[in-house]
């Protein structure tokens, strides 16, 4: 380096030296911000710089480098060894230049930092200060005139900003100070933050006109001035003037200039459709700047909504919120309407959401879901898929989001998605039976749904259980994912011995075995008795009735699924068993519809085949007497009965008295009550016979 190049570094230094690594300012313990340096200290400063900086200028100090390179001791003889020197020359010229140009600047920028310092000593410091973040006045508090002049350009905007704002609605004196703004700190105070000091006057000016047109043009203004410097003005504190004027489609507008701005080449945006912004610096950077621009429309919005929580407004969608919705929505800004798409999920609006013309929406939905979110995203996808009458799509999310294994949501959630999705994929019309997989994918949701509704029926009665560690663990696999009839059968109808669920899942997968079938209805009909045994015995009929109704309803249509006259034996015994009174019987058979011949039918098999009916007389007359109310109410309502089916009724009757008649003449002891037994079978008899 030359010796003009150390001189004028030396002679800066010694300048500076004592102010150059100490703090400006310092925090008093009442939190006020002083200036460190008075207005006389930092004007003895400006004017040892001043003329230093005059004279270089002057002087042409920093001019043709390449005159103050020191010679160099080469041997020019040697065309080689010139070639060399040549380029050592060269390169140590170039390297001064930098370091000349680099300390001019330095030199004006530390000028301009003291005297914009020195204006704000004018300007009574602590005051200006007040008006910043306490984050900014405590890093302000600890930082050098070093770090001020070589990287605190912002803390320089913000001192700059505050100051201005001190004064606004005093439109002199603001424009006393941006012209010695101008005229002293022309790098720190460009012509753009001239235009954002007007533009905030104006702003500060409509505080004081009604709502009216021309307020709306002074706003509009003020925002295009904005625009101009968008990326030099503090857009929080801008947002917060424009909020507090009702001004929410500015801070939409500047939000998004500042987000394109900060991103002119697109990279966040390109990242974040390709999924490759994890490891690129420059992507990560260009999300961040965006993040911070689509914050103040965030925050606007929390505002919003916190304004009229305090106000007890009920209109959850007020005009101004609705208005920066739409804006950003409408806009072609990708992740700025996904931004708003996340803040409108959060806060409860998806229908909102769902309403949108935005085309980045299903792009959005699908992303979700692909990075794993939460199972309300695949809802909202199939729901968007609907409203745009895709009903097929629709349809496969609903069934893939049925089978997802999640504790998000339970067993009935996925029935009704199943459901719906049945719904959907007949909304499809003909075209289910053009395709030949969309026709399979009915079949197959509908197979999924039969299995679905059993383990909804598995899981409440599970619940119903006494709560043991066997069942909670039962309950919560049935709640977190969709099982095959197979595995509903090995893994809980089995274990927790279910026999409704096992009849059901026969049902469902077409299995029969008579033996099996029979077996679960004994064992349904017997646990039914055992958990009402300390009811009344009305009680007790009643809700036996009821479980064997409920499942008429869902076998009667398959007999083999549902054997009735194996049913009314089974009845027919555990009536007697009970202490049930002859009556059960046939009001047990109308409470599940059985028909009077089938029960005729049961009454003369169980009579006639039975063994322990033939030999135990107690039982014998059990069954004669619940016979008796079925014949009875033949007799008293045969209209009942078609004509075709009364005659042959009524010889099946006359056929089963007349058995009973006989074993009743066979016994070796009469009793008054089988006389009377007997008599009366002989006057239904008489009847029937006349019938």
């Amino acid at each position: 380096m030359s010796c003009r190049h150390d001189a004028l570094f030396l002679h800066f230094s010694r300048i500076v030296e004592n102010f150059w690594t100490k703090s400006l300012c310092q925090l008093l313990p009442d939190n006020k911000l002083v200036s460190v340096y008075a207005v006389d200290e930092l004007e003895w400063l400006l004017k040892q710089l001043t003329p230093f900086k005059k004279v270089i200028d002057d002087y042409g100090l920093i001019g043709n480098v390449q005159e103050y390179v020191q010679p160099l001791a080469i041997d020019r003889n040697t065309s080689s060894c010139h070639t060399e020197g040549s380029d050592i020359a060269s390169v140590a010229s170039h390297s001064e230049r930098r370091s000349l140009l680099g300390f001019r600047q330095l030199l004006s920028l530390t000028i301009e930092v003291l005297m914009l310092w020195k204006i704000l000593c004018e300007h009574q410091f602590h005051v200006i200060t007040s008006l910043l973040s306490i984050q900014t006045r405590n890093s302000l508090a600890v930082t050098s005139l070093c770090n001020i002049v070589l990287s605190g350009q912002q803390l320089c905007a913000d001192l700059i900003t505050c100051l201005v704002r001190h004064y606004l609605g005093d439109n002199a004196t603001t424009t006393v100070l941006c012209n010695e703004l101008r005229d002293c700190c022309p790098s720190l105070f460009s012509v753009d933050d001239a235009n954002t000091t007007k533009a905030t006057e104006m702003i500060e000016e409509v505080r004081h006109l009604p709502p009216c047109s021309a307020r709306t043009e002074i706003l509009a203004e003020a925002v295009k001035l904005l625009k101009m410097g968008i990326q030099k003005i503090n857009l929080p504190m801008i947002c917060q003037l424009l909020y507090e004027v009702d001004y929410v489609e500015g801070i939409v507008d500047l939000a998004l200039e500042r987000a394109e701005r900060d991103d002119t080449r697109l990279l966040a945006i390109m990242a974040y459709r390709n999924y490759c912004g994890e490891n690129d610096v420059f992507a990560q950077e260009a999300f961040a700047r965006r993040k911070d621009a689509y914050k103040c429309i965030i925050d606007t919005l929390d505002r919003l909504m916190n304004d009229q929580k305090i106000s007890s407004t009920a209109d959850l969608l007020n005009p101004s919120k609705d208005l920066i919705i739409r804006k950003v929505l409408e806009s072609k800004d990708e992740l700025a309407n996904v931004a708003i798409f996340k803040w409108l999920l959060d806060n409860d609006f998806s229908n909102v959401v769902l309403q949108s013309k935005s085309p980045f929406l299903e792009s959005f939905l699908h992303r979700c879901v692909e990075e794993g979110g939460s199972s309300r995203y695949l809802d909202l996808l199939w729901r968007f898929h609907e409203r745009n009458d895709d009903h097929v799509k629709a349809a496969r999310l609903l069934y893939q989001l049925a089978q997802r294994e999640t504790d998000a949501f339970d067993i009935q959630r996925r029935v009704a998605y199943l459901s719906q999705a049945a719904v959907c994929v007949q909304s499809a019309g003909p075209q289910v039976d053009k395709d030949i997989e969309l026709h399979d994918l009915v079949l197959e949701i509908r197979d999924k749904l039969d299995v679905a509704q059993i383990q909804l029926v598995t899981r409440d009665l599970v619940q119903s259980m006494p709560q043991t560690r066997e069942t909670i663990r039962a309950r919560n696999s049935l709640e977190k994912q969709l099982y095959t009839v197979q595995e509903l059968f090995e893994k809980f109808a089995v274990p927790l011995d279910l026999p409704e669920i096992k009849l059901a899942l026969c049902f469902c997968s077409s299995t029969y075995n008579e033996d099996a079938i029979e077996d679960f209805y004994t064992e349904i009909i017997d646990r039914e008795l055992l958990s009402s045994e300390n009811e009344s015995r009305e009680v007790r009929i009643q809700h036996l009735g009821n479980r064997i109704a409920s499942l008429a309803k869902k076998y009667s249509m398959v007999p083999k699924y549902y054997p009735l006259e194996m049913i009314l034996s089974k009845l027919l015994n555990r009536g007697m068993r009970e202490g049930f009174s002859p009556s059960f019987f046939h009001f047990i058979s109308a409470k599940i519809d059985a028909p009077l011949n089938v029960m005729v039918d049961t009454l003369s098999a169980t009579f006639r085949r039975d063994p322990f009916y033939q030999k135990n007389n107690t039982a014998n007359r059990y069954l004669m007497r619940s016979a008796l109310h079925v014949i009875t109410e033949f007799v008293e309502n045969p209209s009942r009965i078609y004509r075709q089916n009364r005659t042959a009724l009524a010889s099946k009757c006359l056929d089963l008295i007349a058995a009973f008649l006989i074993n009743l003449s066979q016994a070796e002891f009469i009793v008054s009550d089988q006389k009377k037994l007997a008599e009366t079978l002989k006057s239904l008899q008489n009847v029937l016979e006349n019938m």
